[in-house]
């Protein structure tokens, strides 16, 4: 079976409680006067000569139970470390603990003493800094999280660590390679609330317990880190936990590019897409925390309050021939490191921006989609859940240029090796010229008349292409192409051509007294270009051929 693991708060919390059970422990068995030796001594043999603690000033009220522990820092002696690296046993990870204040109530001291338990009321930790090392190297160097075992190790000769609650306030936690000095994530301002916490061979196997707790509430005020490239800024504020509800909630998540576009541009050497994202008011339900443990996100529902996506290409650029074979969006889900379980994601309010760069116009054009509402069913790469339904399904209903109602629906097949996807969709009805912010900046044309009065598409891909069919009804249409004007930046109509191009396009459709037309579309993937680049051109040959223009 797989080893049932604890996330690196587990790990600290232990070595709290470890601290002060070795406090009480030596405070009892001995006299003030050693116990600094002795409980330094401790750290010490159990971390194998790998970890210091040292403390300013312990002072205990054995009649009322209290202890407290001011300037607390324990860290690892650089010179053991390098001796263990140098035997290859260095551990994957390791810890620098700040803490100014820790303070503990209710201890039940006579049974500390007859019955090897530390027993408790309250243990309280002031604004403790935390610095969490990964040294990529060691036995255990693909794992993230320890053994939950490790308590064995913590405990020694006791039998037993309960406490009623345990309040952990104002922490930093830093995370970074030891080796760079790098930083990954930098947690502000967190606190922590443990309720019925207990330590012992039993809690182990307990089920209902996280991080040794039976309710756990977490408030984290910013964490945040930046991407390796150093083209953006992560940022995610305000999240809490409450295992007793079973939900998470975010405040906000974004994703900032720390270039403008221009910039952003000068700074590949390829087309790649420039994204400024902000996803707002997140909150999971019905979260299965216990499977946090076991790197498994499953929750029942994932609500979205509001979201804006907007998405920059400059493709004046050289493209970018890296085959993107295997990046779908299903795909690329079974590919992530962890297990993830959504059964539904409900996407409100949100804007989405594409806006590219023309090459020919040395222009920009966007594609805007306003008011989305999204609803997303079966979000998974767990084997036994796709088993049972190997549909994930992307319902979207949203405004074109925030003036077109607009319902597409994608249908994903998990597991699929061919990588299928069906879009089906229909646009209502629509005056021409509202595309011109699309035409002239990408053509360059521009549409004088028209009236588009539904465009209804059938498709499905794979891998390698797309086919299907493409049905838009329209009247009255009529275009002009354009040639940039002599000042570069306006666009003049070329005569002569315009006039060919409407001689060409078919005027309606249907025509007079004819059946409608429709487009029968097999269009061959392009494997450098994504999954929305295919089912652009896809739809995009199906309006071509429907209006019979090239």
């Amino acid at each position: 079976m797989k080893k049932k693991r604890v996330p690196v708060f587990g790990i600290i919390l232990l070595i709290f409680l470890a601290v002060i059970a070795g406090g009480l422990w030596y405070w009892n068995t001995h006299k003030k006067g050693i116990i600094r030796n002795e409980l330094e001594n401790a750290i010490r043999n159990k971390s194998q000569g790998l970890y210091q603690v040292h403390y300013d000033k312990l002072e205990m009220d054995e009649i009322n139970g209290y202890l407290s522990v001011s300037s607390f820092t324990l860290k690892y002696d650089s010179t053991k470390y390098l001796q263990l690296q140098k035997d290859k046993k260095e551990p994957f990870l390791v810890f620098t603990i700040t803490i100014p204040k820790i303070e503990v109530t209710g201890v039940e001291t006579p049974r500390a003493l007859l019955e090897k338990e530390i027993r408790g009321r309250r243990l309280s930790i002031t604004n403790p800094v935390i610095e969490i090392l990964y040294t990529n190297a060691g036995k255990d160097s693909t794992r993230t999280v320890p053994d939950k075992e490790i308590y064995e190790q913590i405990l020694g000769n006791l039998n037993l660590i309960k406490v009623d609650s345990v309040i952990i306030s104002g922490a930093e936690i830093v995370t970074k390679n030891l080796k760079s000095g790098k930083t990954f994530v930098h947690f502000l301002n967190t606190s922590i609330l443990l309720v019925d916490v207990a330590v012992d061979s039993t809690s182990e196997a307990d089920t209902t317990r996280l991080l040794f707790a039976k309710e756990v509430n977490l408030d984290c005020a910013k964490f945040s880190w930046q991407s390796r490239d150093k083209l953006y800024n992560y940022e995610v504020d305000s999240i809490a936990f409450r295992s007793a509800a079973k939900t998470v909630s975010i405040k906000n998540l974004l994703v900032i590019p720390l270039l403008t576009e221009s910039a952003f541009s000068r700074n590949t050497a390829v087309q790649i897409d420039r994204l400024d994202c902000a996803i707002r008011h997140v909150q999971f339900k019905n979260a299965d925390f216990y499977g946090l443990a076991n790197e498994v996100i499953k929750a029942d529902t994932l609500i979205i309050g509001s979201a804006s996506f907007k998405l920059y290409r400059d493709r004046t650029l050289p493209r970018d021939t890296k085959s993107k074979l295997g990046t779908y969006p299903h795909q690329a889900i079974q590919k992530l490191g962890i297990e993830l379980e959504l059964k539904t994601a409900i996407i409100k309010n949100t804007f989405v921006e594409y806006k590219e760069k023309n090459p020919v116009t040395n222009q920009s054009g966007k594609v805007q989609f306003w008011n989305m509402f999204a609803n997303i069913s079966n979000i998974t790469n767990r084997k036994e859940t796709i088993a049972q339904n190997n549909l994930m399904v992307f319902d979207v209903q949203t405004r074109f240029l925030n003036k077109v109602p607009l319902h597409t629906k994608w249908t994903f097949y998990l597991g699929n090796p061919d990588g299928r996807f069906d879009i089906d969709g229909n646009m209502g009805k629509a005056d021409a010229k509202i595309f011109n912010v699309l035409a002239e900046p990408m053509g360059p044309a521009r549409l004088n008349e028209g009236v588009v009065n539904s465009l209804k598409f059938n498709l499905s891909g794979t891998n390698y292409q797309m086919s299907g069919t493409v049905e838009m009804l329209y009247e009255d249409l009529n275009v002009s192409l354009l040639k940039k004007d002599d000042d570069s930046v306006s666009f003049k109509k070329k005569g002569v051509a315009s006039f060919v191009a409407n001689m060409k396009i078919k005027n309606a459709n249907p025509g007079k007294d004819k059946e409608p037309r429709i487009a029968h579309v097999t269009y061959k993937r392009d494997m450098t270009k994504s999954i929305f680049n295919l089912a652009w051109k896809s739809l995009f040959d199906g309006v071509k051929e429907s209006t019979g223009a090239k």
